[in-house]
């Protein structure tokens, strides 16, 4: 119980410098679950003290991301990670853990959490009125792969409202000025969704792996 209370409070004070986390009315709960995220990683690591997973939250509380291109390749997210954490035994598990961490119950996509965590001059946008996701090296809007609640006309309308379209799927993510949208994403409508504002989306065949 004392190690998971440390934990709650090394991960406050992660959240905190970076802006966005904190002005939910929800967060000492979001703070409870990234704490679970920090035991559930150090489990699969094989760490069984505490002070190698404090070392971790410390070097990740003023971490900053290596530059994201925004070439549309595909690449590992340990592309943008600093050798340091690459090399610590809990990066990989936290990483495959966060990536799907969606905090409830907050606005939040996949991916949008891990990035966040990882850059701390980075802001979270946990609001639906907002124009982006994250602001993580520009304002950035994060989609799934595969998606059904897309349009052309959406990410037309994107455009005009962040600077980057990042596509993520599992661990891999691409990332693209947003009026390039359609170089990377390929979307088609089949006959069961005529008339209705949902496309099926995925990567482009041609899209370079990293």
């Amino acid at each position: 119980m004392r190690e998971y209370t440390t934990l709650v409070k090394k991960s406050k004070t992660l959240l905190e410098k970076r802006d966005g986390w904190s002005s939910s009315e929800h967060f000492e709960q979001i703070c409870e679950q990234l704490a679970s995220l920090f035991q559930q990683a150090a489990y699969r690591a094989g760490i069984v003290d505490l002070e190698p997973v404090l070392t971790f939250t410390d070097m990740l509380e003023d971490n900053e991301l290596l530059p994201i291109r925004t070439d549309g390749v595909v690449r590992h997210f340990d592309s943008v990670v600093a050798p340091d954490l690459l090399n610590h035994k809990m990066h990989s598990h936290f990483c495959d853990l966060a990536m799907k961490w969606i905090p409830n119950p907050i606005q939040c996509g996949k991916g949008e959490a891990l990035f966040s965590v990882y850059d701390v001059n980075s802001t979270l946008g946990i609001s639906p009125q907002l124009d982006y996701d994250i602001i993580c090296q520009g304002t950035k809007e994060f989609k799934n792969h595969t998606t059904n609640l897309v349009s052309p006309q959406y990410y037309q309308k994107l455009i005009d409202k962040c600077d980057h379209l990042v596509v993520v799927k599992n661990m891999l993510f691409a990332c693209v000025e947003t009026k390039k949208w359609d170089s990377i994403l390929w979307l088609r409508q089949p006959a069961c969704m005529k008339g209705t504002d949902n496309w099926c989306q995925s990567l482009r065949k041609e899209v370079v792996y990293g």
